[in-house]
């Protein structure tokens, strides 16, 4: 492609190409902590996109973003129940904790995109991105908008193009390669604003009703069998209704009117074992993509946006943390992909022993030991004259993690059975109290050394924590 040549120049601390919830949510954090940042986005808003369920768990990330009460106020959905059949029956499951939403991508999109714009982001839409080139101390993209060429002049470069990518990739995959296809119906005579989930021999539905009256149905299915679908039926949309024909939650949307084409999209997790350098950073669907089982894919890009953030942030303030904060960006990056992983495999498994079927089979692969759930800790009731000590299986070792708005090191602990390493219980670090007590001492002793740093109500239900999951012991 040509160089572009002509055109204005734009200097900034970041420049963010994509302009979805990941680089969206990027940029006005990155605003929000005082950087200057440019975002590029290719189409129009709104647009449309498949991946409307946020789950409530969502909130805390938008309460961060300062945009919550702008996401509520929009008159999205806001369902408290979903209809499943996984294993046999339907049935109607209540949402745990706070309702979430049932949103239009394309406007929740542009909603998020025009706080980042408000807060100071400087936006360039529609807009593409023909030519990236690192320099010394920087990057230069040359972008092509309908009003004349543009040249941007940024320290760092944050790609949130989504699974297309843009910058160079070491991409880990998963061997079952999934596929969703979905359409927009109208008139579907499904009443309630529920999710709705579904099984067949060889995949899985999601479905649900969008504010505007529409109703997406989304079928999962391995790849292979798509082509050998469409091959057999004809075309993709005859492949489509085929499936949406056989589930007992969505075969009603065929009573209504579908609109537009039949869409296919790779729905296949993967990981990129390099997400960030000292200049760029991979953020939302450019760096990972976890199972669509999860409903939390645009949870998950916001989440990493933030932790982008973060590095970022700390990288430009704190230069010597450099190594620190790329560290920390691609340990949080491993610990998501594991935690999804193994939901994901709990639930193919579950539906895989009534389900024969290869699709089934294959993603319910059996956990790793790691996997298993740790047995319950036994021990006696504590004293202040209990003699205790750290567990000879515990280890303290020095972890990156954000405290404020910065990556730094933190002292945390490791042992066996226990998700860690832990650095921090509500807001304590766990592992510079902990190594205290690497030598027997009684409770009292203890519980007085880590009072010369944390109130005593405090301290105790530490220990207490400490203890009845044996990381603490008797000696």
């Amino acid at each position: 492609m040509p160089e572009l040549s002509g055109g204005s120049t734009i200097k900034a601390e970041v420049c963010v190409i994509g302009g979805g919830p990941a680089g969206a949510a990027l940029a006005l954090r990155l605003v929000q902590l005082g950087h200057t940042v440019v975002v590029v986005e290719k189409q129009a808003f709104p647009r449309q996109h498949v991946g409307e369920s946020l789950v409530g768990s969502v909130l805390p990330l938008l309460d961060v973003l300062g945009v919550r009460g702008k996401v509520e106020s929009a008159g999205f959905l806001r369902p408290e129940a979903m209809y499943v059949r996984w294993a046999d029956a339907v049935e109607r499951r209540q949402s745990p904790g706070e309702a979430g939403f049932q949103v239009d991508r394309g406007r929740f999109d542009e909603l998020l995109l025009q706080a980042a714009e408000k807060a100071g982001a400087r936006l360039l839409q529609p807009a593409r991105a023909v030519e990236i080139k690192r320099l010394g101390g920087g990057w230069r993209s040359a972008v092509r908008c309908e009003t004349g060429n543009v040249f941007i002049e940024s320290r760092f470069i944050a790609d949130a193009t989504g699974r297309t990518g843009l910058l160079p990739r070491v991409r880990q995959r998963l061997p079952e390669k999934t596929l969703a296809l979905y359409a927009y119906w109208n008139q579907v005579p499904l009443n309630g604003p529920e999710t709705r989930i579904d099984t067949c021999e060889d995949g899985w539905y999601w479905g649900a009703p969008l504010p505007g009256g529409e109703f997406n149905a989304t079928v999962f299915i391995d790849a292979s069998l798509c082509r050998k679908g469409v091959a057999q039926s004809g075309n993709l949309e005859k492949f489509y209704e085929s499936l949406i024909a056989r589930s007992e939650l969505l075969s009603d949307c065929l009573k209504g009117s579908r609109i537009g084409n039949v869409r296919a999209c790779d729905a296949t997790p993967f990981y990129d074992d390099a997400p960030a350098t000292a200049d760029a950073i991979k953020v939302g669907e450019a760096a990972f993509s976890i199972d669509p089982l999860s409903s939390q894919g645009v949870q998950t890009a916001i989440g990493s946006a933030l932790h982008a953030a973060v590095v970022l942030h700390t990288i430009q303030r704190h230069p010597k943390d450099t190594s620190l904060a790329l560290d920390f960006y691609r340990m949080r990056q491993l610990e998501s992909v594991a935690l999804h992983r193994r939901a994901a495999r709990k639930f193919y498994g579950e539906a895989a022993r009534t389900k024969p079927g290869e699709f089934w089979q294959a993603r319910a692969a059996k956990a790793d030991k790691d996997e298993r759930e740790p047995q319950p800790f036994r021990q006696p009731a504590l004293s202040a004259h209990t003699l205790i000590r750290l567990s000879p299986e515990a280890r303290c070792e020095v972890i990156p993690s954000i405290q404020g708005d910065f990556v730094t090191p933190a002292t945390a602990i490791t042992f066996p059975g226990v998700a860690g390493p832990i650095a921090f219980l509500d807001g304590i670090e766990i592992g510079t109290l902990a190594a205290m007590i690497q030598r027997p001492m009684m409770v009292e002793h203890a519980l007085r050394a880590w009072t010369q740093r944390i109130p005593l109500d405090r301290a105790t239900t530490i220990l207490r924590w400490l203890w009845e999951r044996g990381i603490v012991v008797a000696h």
